[in-house]
């Protein structure tokens, strides 16, 4: 074999294992669900920031469906309560969150079920199922 293929094969490779690593580290892990901890909180509670456009959408979905007539859980605004935000990542640690998602929002404990859930879509189909 040219030693000239060779070098293409080698950078091809490597250029491969490189994206892919790339691709594995900066995928979200938005549709994770199910993650069994063990936590008191037999409460849930949506962790949020107004300023997060996910947020919104997981609050006008609230809203226009009157969730809160329906479903009792808790509302915690983590971009002004400190005690809060610090209350989310330990949950999140102990729930196996990926480190790169941690303090991420929107992020619901379901303390009944002892299961997170992440991201509008998840969070939505959650009170999609409650409200059934």
């Amino acid at each position: 074999m040219p030693k000239k293929l060779i070098i293409i094969i080698a950078v091809v490779i490597i250029a491969l294992v490189g994206a892919t690593i790339v691709v594995l580290k900066t995928t979200p892990k938005n549709n994770v669900q199910n993650n069994s901890v063990v936590d008191n909180s037999q409460k849930i509670t949506l962790y949020y920031s107004s300023t997060c456009p996910h947020c919104l959408i997981v609050e006008k979905f609230i809203n226009d469906n009157k969730i809160k007539d329906k479903v009792s859980f808790e509302q915690k605004e983590v971009s002004t309560d400190k005690a809060g935000a610090s209350e989310m990542m330990a949950i999140q640690k102990t729930a196996g969150v990926d480190s790169a998602y941690i303090g991420s929002v929107p992020f619901l404990w379901d303390g009944v079920n002892q299961k997170y859930f992440m991201g509008d879509s998840d969070i939505i189909n959650f009170f999609q199922e409650k409200i059934k």
